[in-house]
């Protein structure tokens, strides 16, 4: 989701080459796969062989770590290192670890699955690695005082640093506000939409944003894809103009716009073998995969498993459907999910639908937003659009579905 973001400032980027290394919410969920198979995971980031620069995952006990490696931190729990030369050419670099298709050469466990863990550019700065060192060094150029400090391994922000990080935030949060009212005085739609959604929102929110976006090109866009109980702290918080659900928080008063149903079906591995039949019953003699406790699809899971009187057998827990989804092709469970979440992987045959009674599972998604709540006229705009347009949209992107 290009158009996604928030803001970049220069205090976000110190704070990520402090914390050195991130992961993408898609290579999270395999590595949450990987580890639920494998247990203890480590990360090396070498200077080339094999794939070149690409990460390798492998289970802790099979690498020797020695005194030329430098430790930049965790991803999902699992340690992150890398060579000597390396980290003196990405030294003031953040690292982001992703995802993608494809069989690498080198021995990383996730390569049979037909995925590899990737480097790749600080995505928010559209920079190489290099190319932000380079960046930060002439910025540091321009003080006579360290920006940045490197004690032992790790690196440090200096108070100077975070006086400086400060200043440039205020000088471009000036340069949007003029940016938005010069807009504003030429009779267009300008501002920022604030939204927060939950992590299988994505595949729905980007088809309601791309039209309003593309005929107010004024319009800045904040957008953070989360869990659900920081969705609904940012709700609470009145940071945000809107969040996208499926269940309505019960401790929160709110207002709602229903946009579309949420389906949801009993999911296997392209390559199970199951039978197919009228018994709900079936579901006590696989292994099932859950989401994390407070999780909509968990909690929709649950009331069907306790509607029926099931005993199941519940083979692991992960924190997010992308996490689930690829535990499933990999063979190590079945799981009731979002149909929005998994056309690609029903259309390719990596995954299968498996017919039960009872289901699919039908909820809602629902833009919510505080009760009581005054809408900027960006977020007013942004409603009377999906109100508008919401069955439009529906019919040309989720057409078949």
């Amino acid at each position: 989701m290009g158009f996604a973001h928030r803001p970049f400032t220069l205090k976000t980027y110190f704070e990520m080459i402090v914390r050195r290394v991130s992961i993408s919410q898609e290579a999270e969920a395999l590595l949450n796969s990987l580890k639920a198979q494998y247990k203890d995971l480590i990360f090396h980031q070498s200077e080339g062989c094999c794939d070149g620069s690409a990460p390798m995952c492998l289970p802790k006990a099979d690498f020797f770590i020695d005194e030329t490696d430098y430790y930049l931190g965790s991803i999902a729990g699992c340690d992150f290192f890398i060579a000597a030369d390396q980290f003196e050419y990405w030294q003031y670099s953040h690292l982001y670890i992703d995802l993608v298709e494809g069989r690498g050469s080198s021995f990383s466990i996730e390569i049979p699955i037909g995925y590899r863990f990737i480097t790749k550019a600080v995505q928010a700065l559209h920079l190489t690695q290099p190319a932000v060192s380079i960046q930060l060094k002439k910025l540091q150029d321009q003080f006579d005082i360290p920006l940045t400090e490197v004690v032992g391994r790790k690196i440090y922000i200096t108070d100077f640093g975070y006086e400086i990080a400060a200043s440039a935030d205020r000088i471009m949060n000036e340069v949007l506000d003029i940016k938005h009212r010069a807009a504003a005085h030429q009779g267009r739609l300008s501002g920022r939409l604030k939204l927060a959604i939950v992590s299988t929102a994505k595949y729905v929110m980007p088809f309601f944003l791309s039209d309003f976006l593309s005929r107010n090109e004024d319009v800045e866009l904040e957008m953070d894809v989360t869990n659900k109980a920081k969705v609904l702290e940012s709700l609470a918080a009145n940071e945000v103009d809107f969040a996208l659900v499926s269940v309505l928080p019960e401790q929160l008063q709110c207002e709602k716009e229903t946009l579309m149903e949420n389906r949801l079906y009993l999911v296997g591995p392209a390559a199970a073998v199951v039978s197919e039949n009228d018994d709900v019953h079936l579901l006590e003699g696989l292994p099932l995969i859950f989401r994390e406790p407070g999780s909509a699809t968990r909690r929709a899971m649950e009331e069907f498993i306790n509607s029926q009187e099931l005993q199941v057998n519940v083979k692991m827990e992960l924190t997010s459907n992308e996490a689930v989804k690829q535990a499933v092709i990999a063979g190590l469970g079945f799981s009731i999910m979002p149909l929005i979440g998994i056309r690609n992987e029903l259309s390719s045959g990596r995954l299968k639908i498996i017919e039960m009674p009872g289901l699919p599972l039908v909820t809602s998604w629902n833009l919510i937003w505080l009760k009581g709540k005054q809408p900027a006229v960006v977020a007013e705009a942004f409603l009377k659009h999906l109100r508008e347009n919401k069955a439009s949209i529906i019919e040309e992107a989720f057409s078949g579905f």
